[in-house]
Order: C-alpha cells, then sequence, then structure tokens
C-alpha cells in the first residue's frame, strides 16, 4: 500500500463515498481487487465496489499520446457517467471516458 485518499464533501467536509488506494505495484492491486471487489464492507451491509483508477499518481500509459483530465464538480444527481462522457465527446472526439 503506498497511499489512500477519501473524497470528501468540500462544503460539509463528510466523505463522499469513495476513495482511491494507489499499491506498490499493479499485480498487488490486481489482488486486492480480485479478493475484496462485492464483498460485504466490515460493520456494514455495503459490499466493496471496486474498480481500476484512470490517471492515477504515477500512473504510466503505453500509448505516446498525451492524456489529460478535468474535474467537473457540482453535477445534478441524474448525471450519469454516460451523459458526461457523451457530452464532451459530441465536442471533443478524444475523450476515452468520463466518471
Amino acid at each position: 500500500l503506498v497511499s489512500i485518499k477519501i473524497i470528501r464533501n468540500k462544503i460539509t467536509g463528510l466523505p463522499e463515498g469513495y476513495g482511491f488506494v494507489e499499491f506498490v505495484s499493479h499485480a498487488a492491486a490486481e489482488r486486492i481487487l480480485q479478493t475484496y471487489n462485492g464483498t460485504p464492507m466490515p460493520g456494514t451491509e455495503q459490499m466493496f465496489r471496486l474498480n481500476w483508477a484512470s490517471f492515477g499518481a504515477g500512473e504510466r500509459h503505453n500509448d505516446p499520446g498525451p492524456d489529460h483530465s478535468i474535474f467537473v464538480g457540482d453535477l445534478a444527481p441524474d448525471v450519469t457517467d454516460y451523459l458526461l462522457q457523451e457530452t464532451f465527446r459530441a465536442h471533443y472526439p478524444s475523450v476515452r471516458g468520463a466518471k
């Protein structure tokens, strides 16, 4: 384990319900993802929902082109990842994804 970052609400300071965990190697992260994804969180009835993070700290990409990411905040609750992605893709075809 290298670092953990819990994302907090800018106004209340309370956790937003997600975070990022950085591991020392891809293999270590893969092992945790396979072991814990879909299993119950201790002391709750919620299940862990683990995914690979895009553009992680220090992450290297195989393609030679530059990668740029932006944060879009204060979205309405009904804005989905798909809607966000397609909104930007309509103007910028190089968009790879949105979360």
